[in-house]
């Protein structure tokens, strides 16, 4: 069975559920409970709320699109798009610099 964000976590996920519960920690912080009217619509804006499209039985090569990212995953990926946005940064002071200092040293543009 396949976790409710369709990994291969289920057993994890029921797990932490039963020890919220277990700890009367079970009540849904107010950002997180969904205010729905008997149509299960929105009370707000009245669209109805979105509900994922998980593929059941999960294809093994799909499997992947649904799972969550670890920390791990989130730092690596924070770090090369800080390592993109720097070298771009840096793409625009070696272009000023080329063009006020390359004629100097023989580099020059048309």
């Amino acid at each position: 069975q396949a976790g409710p964000d369709g990994g291969q976590d289920a057993d994890q996920a029921k797990a932490a559920v039963k020890k919220a519960e277990a700890g009367g920690e079970g009540q849904t912080g107010k950002m997180l409970m969904l205010d729905v009217d008997d149509d299960k619509r929105s009370k707000t804006t009245k669209r109805a709320i979105p509900t994922p499209n998980i593929p059941e039985p999960m294809p093994p090569q799909l499997a992947f699109m649904f799972t969550k990212i670890s920390p791990e995953q989130k730092m690596y990926m924070w770090n090369i798009y800080t390592l993109i946005f720097v070298l771009e940064c840096l793409d625009v002071v070696l272009y000023w610099a080329l063009l006020k200092y390359g004629p100097m040293v023989g580099i020059t543009f048309g």
